[in-house]
């Protein structure tokens, strides 16, 4: 195991939603909304679904686990075809995922990091000279350790009433409806709201971050959803973060609704490890005190730099799951399986991942997406958005290489050790013999020509 310094081409700032449609392959290209936008909501759903069901597949085999966030399935995902990629929970040993807030209200509070994906092009490309494993000899095989920033994404889903969450749902607004009682579609009704408008307060601000005390503005959502439901906030309004109302079982936890952010961020105390072999490479974050966590590298570095540009891309892979299928009272299948893992009560539930857990791992996606091709620093020193031609950027790494090996890799072979050993042995008396009996010539009875 040494310490290196590798370099990895950076072609755009992070998050860049038109540089990451750009690379979406798609047949359509006369057609700029598919070729684009369209390409990269059924890339994200493909991705996510995927991912979705594996986590699901984990926790049906973990059975009776464990109520604490450190021991329970974090993210999974997939990158460059063949590398699998697995998040981690951040401050999982000391943060409270579940807990219950002012008024008694339900909070389930997670973070989850992913692993750069820009790890794995830096590990092949020909400047950093690391041989590629081949075959299946498992010689070849590699590791490293990257000291990087991590994307993270924080989920926060708190309970709320219909009466506390009037003043976010443009439903329940004065003159909201026409005489006829009809609200406009789920497209016009934007307009409708004054650009002026001041920011609504709510008893929800201080868990949330909101109003000029934080220099942050609530949500705004069309309406609210119907039972087993959900609605995603409008993109029109700018925001830090991507909110999402869902609405559970009519009758369950008060007949409450359960309001969540989606905050993503850039932190640099996390760590990137690749692991390549000739059956495809494996790649992973490690968090909490971890010592090649880039902050050790970069004591200066901003702890949670949040990335607004996040929140477009965002919206596009909610779309794509159907999380806003509420507007028009749609029955999406991730929205019910979503809805029945709200906490019914302030702890996480042994058998089942709670719904902030499982909306971190559906994101966990796009968090790949926003850190290939970008930069492993956290601040942007680039004159442009993209830089064509690319640029090389160094960090600081760890690798552990198998170039070679010096005894079998395959549990079979063992059954040429006792023929090995009795040769060794052969070979060994024919030595013996010649020293201390016969220094003439003697026919080696050992060689392969004679014993064959």
């Amino acid at each position: 195991m040494r310490n290196t310094q590798m370099y990895g081409l950076v072609r755009t700032q992070v998050a860049n939603s038109n540089f990451i449609e750009a690379k979406c392959e798609s047949p359509l290209k006369d057609d700029p909304d598919s070729d684009g936008p369209t390409c990269l909501q059924i890339w994200h759903a493909g991705q996510a679904n995927h991912a979705y069901s594996t986590f699901y597949a984990e926790w049906a085999a973990v059975g009776n686990g464990s109520s604490v966030l450190d021991g329970r399935p974090a993210g999974v995902g997939l990158t460059h075809s063949d590398t699998s990629v697995r998040a981690s929970w951040i401050d999982a040993a000391s943060s409270v995922p579940a807990t219950s807030g002012p008024g008694g209200r339900i909070i389930n509070n997670v973070t989850m990091a992913m692993p750069h994906a820009g790890i794995v092009a830096a590990s092949q490309d020909p400047k950093n000279n690391i041989p590629q494993p081949k075959g299946n000899t498992g010689f070849g095989e590699y590791e490293v350790i990257a000291s990087v920033i991590t994307a993270a994404v924080n989920v926060l889903c708190v309970e709320m009433s219909r009466d506390e969450l009037a003043p976010l749902v443009f439903e329940s607004f004065p003159q909201a409806k026409d005489q006829n009682g009809v609200l406009p579609n789920a497209t016009d009704w934007v307009s409708r709201i004054p650009k002026n408008m001041p920011m609504n307060s709510t008893v929800v601000d201080d868990i949330f971050e909101w109003g000029e005390k934080y220099n942050r503005s609530p949500p705004l959502i069309y309406r609210y959803p119907p039972e087993w439901s959900t609605i995603l906030d409008d993109p029109s309004f700018a925001r830090d973060s991507l909110y999402y109302l869902s609405k559970g079982e009519s009758g369950a936890i008060n007949n409450s609704y359960t309001l969540c952010s989606f905050r993503v961020s850039f932190t640099p105390e996390c760590s990137t490890t690749y692991h390549a072999s000739a059956n495809g490479g494996a790649l992973t974050a490690k968090c909490n005190n971890d010592s090649a966590a880039y902050i050790n590298v970069d004591p200066s570095a901003p702890i949670w730099k949040t990335e607004p540009g996040w929140v477009e891309i965002g919206h596009k892979w909610g779309s794509s799951l159907g999380l806003n299928e509420g507007v028009v009272e749609g029955n999406s299948t991730n929205a019910r399986s979503l809805t029945e893992l709200i906490l019914k009560k302030p702890e996480l539930n042994p058998v089942l991942p709670s719904m902030a857990e499982a909306l971190a791992m559906l994101a966990g996606c796009t968090l790949i997406d926003v850190t290939l091709d970008t930069s492993f620093r956290p601040t942007w020193s680039y004159p442009n958005q993209t830089l064509d031609p690319p640029i090389y950027e160094p960090f600081l790494a760890t690798m552990n290489m198998h170039l070679y090996g010096s005894g079998g890799n395959q549990p079979w072979q063992k059954l040429f050790h006792p023929i090995l050993a009795g040769i060794f042995l052969a070979n060994a008396f024919v030595l013996f013999h010649m020293i201390f009996f016969r220094r003439d010539l003697l026919t080696d009875f050992t060689e392969p020509l004679k014993l064959f």
